[in-house]
């Protein structure tokens, strides 16, 4: 008998005799007036349910500063709503995506600065602050136990200061993750 054969067969006899696999049946046998017995099974059924968490993070838009927000040296605007659903305990932490912020040109004659730091973005969880400084390394931002949908809104703050921020267009990725724990 070939190996495939002999494992076939082996599976076969196995299914048959696990008690946990095999069919369940009883039989009530009666005859009038006591036609109304009663047979009930006891049918097991099982299943795994794994880690599921899941993250959403909105669009954010920084608005372009005005003399008034170069003054103030800041610009704040509202950032991404984070919303976390899971089954389990989670964390959330924000970094920059680079030490420094992508610049293209926008006016021919000006070149962009390009060594604008990740740290003149700045986040917090109150609309007014404190803000955070933002770096490359993971920051905490929020912890939880399982959810249907915890939102987490952030605040942006933006750093400005007219003598070295040239006209230009500047990008920063946020890096929003989300780690079961």
């Amino acid at each position: 008998m070939s190996r495939l054969r002999r494992a076939a067969v082996v599976g076969a006899l196995l299914l048959v005799a696990s008690p946990a696999l095999r069919a369940q049946a009883c039989t009530v046998t009666s005859s009038p007036p006591h036609s109304s017995q009663q047979c009930a099974v006891d049918v097991p059924v099982s299943l795994t349910v794994g880690t599921l968490v899941r993250v959403h993070v909105s669009a954010a838009s920084l608005g372009a500063p005005t003399f008034a927000d170069f003054e103030l040296g800041y610009r704040d605007d509202p950032g991404p709503v984070i919303t976390v659903h899971g089954n389990r305990p989670w964390s959330v932490v924000v970094r920059g995506g680079s030490a420094l912020w992508s610049a293209s040109q926008t006016v021919v004659s000006v070149a962009p600065r390009g060594n604008k730091p990740v740290g003149d973005l700045r986040w917090s969880l109150i609309d007014g602050g404190p803000y955070t400084l933002l770096t490359t390394a993971d920051a905490p931002v929020a912890s939880g136990s399982a959810t249907n949908g915890t939102v987490i809104p952030l605040y942006l703050r933006t750093m400005w200061n007219l003598a070295v921020d040239t006209p230009g267009q500047y990008t920063m990725t946020l890096v929003v993750m989300l780690t079961a724990s």
